[in-house]
């Protein structure tokens, strides 16, 4: 939604004009003979804001609205093309008071309104000469040239469409009841039961947005975001004209080749009511909030994955990044416009544009500059959004530039650059030139205090990047008994008897379940009866006196024994006892009754009562950090727990790393921290592997703690701040996104 250009000559002073009117033509033409018209079709009515009156200036043919000081309003009306530039300078004084308006004022305030379009230069006034001057020329016309080249940007292109008032007019009546307020009941329960919708399905919701950006849905998130930023358009378009207003603009804006939708509803500020402006400015979230609950209550009822998913994506593009865009008031989004209509700031952004150049010119550079009109709070705000939206637009043009980095390989890179030097090459050299002009003579450059303010920048934001790193660093992992014995199969059997529950408390050497092998009964008794024998044929060899028959039966019987021994042990491990004294773990163990298990099948694990650890997986990344901090206390968070003590100490980590998800409750699809994918051909033996390798780290955690965590938790390990200074950290950023762009 477009901003009117409703700045204040006298504000503004027309600090983009290089001289006042005529100035640069001084050789050839005489400035002060000129006499300037007001185009007739130019309206204007009083409005006030903040108890202070202004004239709100409306150009119906472009369908602009500016807004003028009474003052400028006054001096403005002496254009009527009958009068010359000194004739008005002369009748000024009687009009608006003595020493309100010097020369230089006229003259600037005269080439605004040229500038503009809200005046023209009378033919033959400048030389004598029959010449047409056309609306809107500039008398700087080189400084004009350079603004254009320096607005054109092929990363951020916008073009119009043919007038939209048929199909508006077309859509309108069916439309225009979605901006009443028996309709907004609707809005509001239909968007509350949107929200409950997600939220009781959260860990769903949460799952699934991992896939949001894959390479498959691509096609279909631009193919939402382009119907929904229409449709969000079109709600600026229709509540603009609920309240009377027209629209007569429109067209697509490409960001980042992106294509977005766009409406000129600037007739929206020639309504009195700040309420009503408010509602134009925000009828496009309107729109995609409802939009956006309908789909959440569709992705929540529907089991069709196909229609899960484009709800899902409307979901996302129509509340999330709504709420980061068109709700950020840092940018000239509706948020902006809603916030300068509910505050009476109007301008706020180019009011914040001019304290810049204030503090620039004042405190850069030593220069005279003249200081804003705001008093009191409006100045202390205007103050802290002027800086807080240069940082954010620094930090958003920075984001298109990596961005756009990525895109089409070298190409991508190209167009980084050169949109890198219009936005942030042009404001740097115009600041090197004017310290190297030093100004003028009325008006010189300290370059004493630029190069004092510099230098102490530079000092500031150097010992910055030396600062700890404000964040910790983290991993997560879950609790487990330490230490944890597994109980598996040794022979197979059938299992006859369960005599423990999970969750039970067991002594060492307690019988947990007991099983049986028919097989290795019968084994034994053919052994017992072999046994027997060989016991019977030795005393008759040894009566017999035949020595070598009896040394041969007692070998025999040796043997026999042993292996009697053998089953005996092996029957005996049928009988599965707690081999230390600890809480039974397990599932479903009544369901083991009557099952055959094969050698190596898992039954159960006992795990001790008295500590417990933290295994983590650590991100490959994070690696290095941890390894260098073994034996070094760590800070323990779990969700919805409030530790009494969270010190532990981390005390070692797997030389290497795997995919492998260490615990089920961890994955992203069962509502955890970690990102995880289906597995390749049943990779690292599970049906789904972390997407990014990671390293296994054990931390130990004291007794006095264990007793207050229960294993299965899922918590998270801080290292805590000062492992990384600022500098570490964003070489280490650069490095990685460097990397990846030479992989791609």
């Amino acid at each position: 939604m477009n901003e009117p250009q409703n700045e204040s000559a006298s504000e503004k002073q027309l600090e983009h004009l290089e001289a006042p009117l005529g100035e640069t033509h001084r050789s050839e033409h005489q400035p002060s003979l000129a006499k300037v018209k007001l185009r007739k079709e130019v309206t204007h009515s009083l409005r006030s804001c903040d108890g202070e009156p202004f004239l709100l200036v409306h150009d119906p043919i472009r369908s602009q609205f500016y807004r003028l000081g009474v003052i400028d309003w006054r001096l403005a009306s002496l254009f009527d093309g009958e009068r010359t530039l000194r004739q008005v300078v002369a009748e000024a004084d009687s009009v608006i008071g003595k020493d309100k308006a010097p020369p230089a004022d006229v003259s600037r305030l005269a080439g605004w309104l040229v500038q503009t379009g809200l005046a023209e230069i009378v033919e033959g006034s400048l030389t004598g000469k029959p010449q047409t001057v056309a609306p809107g020329q500039s008398w700087a016309k080189p400084l004009q040239q350079t603004a254009k080249l320096g607005a054109w940007n092929p990363l951020f292109l916008k073009f119009s469409l043919p007038n939209p008032q048929p199909i508006l007019q077309a859509i309108y009546p069916l439309t225009s009841w979605m901006f009443s307020s028996s309709f907004f009941l609707i809005w509001l329960s239909v968007c509350v039961f949107g929200c409950y919708s997600v939220f009781t399905q959260w860990t769903r919701f949460h799952s699934s947005l991992f896939d949001v950006f894959s390479s498959g849905q691509w096609l279909q998130l631009l193919v939402v975001w382009l119907v929904l930023k229409v449709l969000h358009e079109l709600g600026h378009a229709v509540c603009c004209m609920r309240y009377g207003g027209r629209v007569t603009r429109w067209g697509l804006m490409f960001i980042m080749f992106s294509p977005i939708a766009w409406v000129d509803v600037t007739a929206a500020w020639s309504f009195r009511s700040k309420w009503q402006r408010a509602a134009v400015s925000a009828a496009g979230m309107y729109i995609e909030f409802f939009l956006a609950a309908i789909a959440a209550i569709v992705w929540a009822n529907t089991t069709n994955p196909v229609v899960a998913t484009v709800a899902r994506n409307v979901v996302i593009s129509a509340s999330f990044t709504t709420l980061l865009f068109n709700l950020n008031f840092l940018m000239r989004f509706d948020g902006y416009f809603i916030l300068t209509d509910l505050l009476d700031i109007q301008n706020l952004y180019e009011s914040g544009q001019r304290y810049l150049q204030y503090f620039k010119r004042r405190h850069l550079f030593g220069m005279r500059a003249t200081p804003m009109k705001f008093t009191g709070w409006k100045l202390h705000f205007i103050r802290l959004y002027a800086f807080g939206a240069m940082i954010w637009r620094l930090v958003f043009y920075v984001g298109i530039v990596i961005v756009a980095a990525h895109l089409f390989h070298g190409a991508g890179l190209v167009l980084a650059v050169f949109s890198g030097l219009l936005w942030f090459g042009v404001p740097f050299v115009r600041m090197c030139l004017m310290f190297a002009t030093g100004g003028s003579d009325a008006d010189p450059v300290s370059r004493v205090r630029f190069a004092t303010v510099s230098l102490a920048s530079c000092l500031l934001f150097g010992g910055a990047m030396c600062l700890p790193w404000p964040g910790s660093t983290r991993a997560h992992g879950y609790v487990e008994y330490s230490p944890l014995h597994d109980l598996r199969v040794d022979r197979p059997g059938f299992v006859r008897k369960v005599h423990v529950s999970p969750g039970d408390v067991v002594a060492k050497d307690q019988v947990l379940l007991t099983m049986e092998n028919p097989e290795l009964v019968r084994e034994l008794a053919d052994l017992e009866l072999q046994l027997r024998i060989q016991n019977v044929q030795r005393r008759v060899t040894h009566n017999d006196d035949d020595l070598a028959s009896y040394s041969a039966a007692g070998n025999k019987v040796e043997s026999l024994e042993e292996q009697r021994d053998q089953l005996a042990s092996q029957i005996e491990s049928l009988t599965v006892r707690a081999p230390i004294a600890g809480t039974v773990i397990a599932n479903e163990l009544d369901s083991l009754v009557g099952k055959f298990m094969t050698s190596g099948s898992d039954l159960l694990s006992v795990g001790s009562t008295g500590t417990k650890e933290v295994r983590l997986s650590i991100p490959q990344k994070e690696i290095e950090t941890f390894r260098g901090s073994i034996n070094a206390p760590v800070q323990l968070s779990i969700k919805g727990h409030r530790l009494r003590d969270r010190s532990a100490t981390f005390s070692r980590v797997t030389p290497r790393a795997t995919r492998r998800v260490l615990h089920p409750a961890l994955a992203a699809t069962s509502g955890g921290p970690l990102a995880v994918q289906p597995s390749a051909d049943g990779e690292e033996g599970d049906s789904q592997v972390l997407v990014e390798a990671s390293f296994e780290g054990i931390v130990a955690v004291p007794e006095s703690l264990s007793d207050e965590l229960h294993a299965g938790e899922i918590c998270s390990i801080s290292l805590g701040r000062g492992h990384r200074r600022v500098y570490e950290k964003l070489w280490r950023y650069g490095c990685e996104f460097f990397d990846r762009k030479s992989q791609t």
